[in-house]
Order: structure tokens, then C-alpha cells, then sequence
């Protein structure tokens, strides 16, 4: 398919050529996604990054040689402009915990559906966090357990309440209104409402402000 001159350039870097090639396919019908190259390693990784056209990178956080976290932490200090999509065989909520902590892109499961992988992408070359609605559920069963998020009064800002606080934890993990009032069963109305209520008791202007707050917070350190 022939690409839009704007498009979003991606590059792979994972150890197994299968997903290289599995998720070259599914870019190659998008015409606003086209992928610059693939690497195996961390090292190879750095070219790529590197590249005028690169804007996501999408990572397997395990290769042969290098594994954690600590080599892609590095990668995105040196190459700050680079957007970054894990994508993970690693379904423990410590290591997405330390993912946003990093402030990643997205984080998405590789037992998911491959077909995730394009709207992730988009949704990372915008600006947001998107996570793998698998880890969502369990971070949602979790939170639901505890009556909700649980952080320290604003000492500026009256009482947001839980249902507030749950809406914005999933705005700052990269989720629209339609698809909280999904999780909820509420109308996208009254999740807007929720939102909106929130954001202008913490003084929250953007979504990049919510992620921001919930980083400062330790919202993010509730999911284990």
C-alpha cells in the first residue's frame, strides 16, 4: 500500500525474527505507518534511534544480550524525541509499574491480539499512554478491591472522590472517554463529567499534566 508522505516512522527491535516480520505485516496495510528497519539488539537499537525519520520505537524488553528495563532507560535519556512501545512477554504489574514510572509510551502484551498493536501506536505517536487492556483489567479488579485509588488528600483542592480518581487514573494510562464509560458502564457524559471535575479541583489542564500528577503521586505504585 502506498504510504502517506507524512507518515509515522517505526522500528522493531526484538530478538525473534516471527514477531519482526508479524508486526511488519500488520504496518505494512497502514498507509500513515511505515517501519524504517528492525534490530536484535540493544546496541544495533541505538541506530535506529538515532534516524531523522524514527518517532516509535516498539522494544521487547528481553533480548539475548541485553534484558530489564535499564537498557531502554538509556536509549530513551540519549534519544528523548523517540516515543516508546513496549512490547512484552512480561505480564507482572512491577514492571509495568516501573514502565510508566519511566514514562514509556505504551506497554502491550504479546499474548494479545496483534491487531492492538496499530491502534497502540497511534495512540503513542499522539501523546498518550497506552496500556495492554489485559494488565487495565487486572489493575481495575485491583483498584475496584481497595474502593478505589487511594492517595494523599490535595492539601490546595477540595475532596475528589474515587469514581473522579479512577477516571483520571485511566486518562493517564492512555484511555478515551468512551472506553472508561465502557469499564464503568457509565454514559461517555457523566465519565467527561468525572474528568473534568477532577482535573479542575488538581488544576490538571492536559493530559500530560494527569500522567504527570500521577507519576509525582505514586498513583502508578498501586498496581502491585
Amino acid at each position: 500500500m502506498e504510504k502517506d508522505a507524512a507518515s509515522t516512522g517505526v522500528f522493531i527491535v526484538d530478538d525473534h525474527p516471527s514477531i519482526i516480520a508479524g508486526l511488519s505485516a500488520l504496518m505494512a496495510s497502514e498507509p500513515d505507518l511505515t517501519l524504517i528497519g528492525s534490530a536484535r539488539t540493544a546496541d544495533s537499537a541505538a541506530t535506529h534511534f538515532a534516524d531523522p525519520r524514527a518517532s516509535v520505537a516498539i522494544l521487547d524488553i528481553t533480548l539475548e544480550q541485553d534484558q530489564g528495563l535499564s537498557w531502554i532507560a538509556r536509549l530513551m535519556s540519549r534519544f528523548p524525541t523517540v516515543k516508546v512501545l513496549l512490547h512484552s512477554m512480561h505480564t507482572d504489574q512491577e514492571t509495568l509499574r516501573n514502565a510508566l514510572q519511566m514514562q514509556v509510551g505504551g506497554f502491550i502484551l504479546k499474548s494479545s491480539d496483534p491487531r492492538l498493536i496499530v491502534p497502540a501506536i497511534r495512540s503513542v505517536r499522539a501523546g498518550g499512554t497506552y496500556v495492554d487492556p489485559v494488565l487495565l483489567s487486572r489493575t481495575l479488579g485491583r483498584s475496584s478491591a481497595n474502593q478505589g485509588i487511594r492517595i494523599a488528600p490535595h492539601p490546595a483542592h477540595p475532596k475528589v472522590s474515587t469514581r473522579e480518581l479512577d477516571t483520571l487514573r485511566l486518562t493517564a494510562l492512555g484511555y478515551g472517554i468512551k472506553e472508561i464509560a465502557a469499564e464503568f458502564n457509565l454514559s461517555p457524559k457523566s465519565v467527561e463529567t468525572y474528568k473534568l471535575r477532577a482535573a479542575e479541583k488538581l488544576g490538571l489542564g492536559t493530559r500530560s499534566a494527569i500522567v504527570r500528577y500521577a507519576i509525582a503521586n505514586g498513583w502508578f505504585s498501586a498496581l502491585d
